[in-house]
């Protein structure tokens, strides 16, 4: 299965990743954070240049987001905005400075990261430990 991606990655059009996100043959579970550190390290860690605001909570969460996203934004900062879930289209979920990922750009970040999800997944289906 893992050689799915290998064939697809940087071949994907917008309607094919969002089906492919959507699919549930990537999902699992795995407890701990290793997976996503893996990720962050082999994307350059991007998390250590940013600052963020984590919201948590029952009710209101999307709401509080987009105020603190504008008025950071008035304030001369540059924002970047996860919500789930979207309401009309995917890329709803991911803006910067209040604007929605273009479809290329979403292609493009889902085709990094599913190279990797299939480099990790051929290795580990090989059983060789990858550290």
């Amino acid at each position: 299965m893992a050689g799915f991606l290998f064939e697809r990655a940087n071949c994907m059009n917008y309607e094919e990743t969002i089906a492919y996100i959507h699919s549930a043959y990537w999902k699992g579970t795995k407890d701990g954070l290793a997976r996503t550190r893996e990720l962050l390290t082999l994307l350059g860690d991007p998390q250590k240049e940013l600052r963020f605001v984590h919201v948590a909570g029952t009710n209101g969460k999307g709401s509080t987001c987009a105020m603190l996203a504008s008025i950071l934004q008035a304030a001369g900062y540059r924002t970047g905005l996860y919500t789930s879930p979207f309401v009309n289209r995917f890329n709803e979920r991911i803006a910067l400075n209040g604007n929605p990922i273009s479809d290329q750009d979403l292609v493009d970040i889902f085709e990094r990261i599913a190279t990797w999800w299939s480099w990790r997944w051929a290795w580990a289906e090989s059983s060789i430990p990858l550290m």
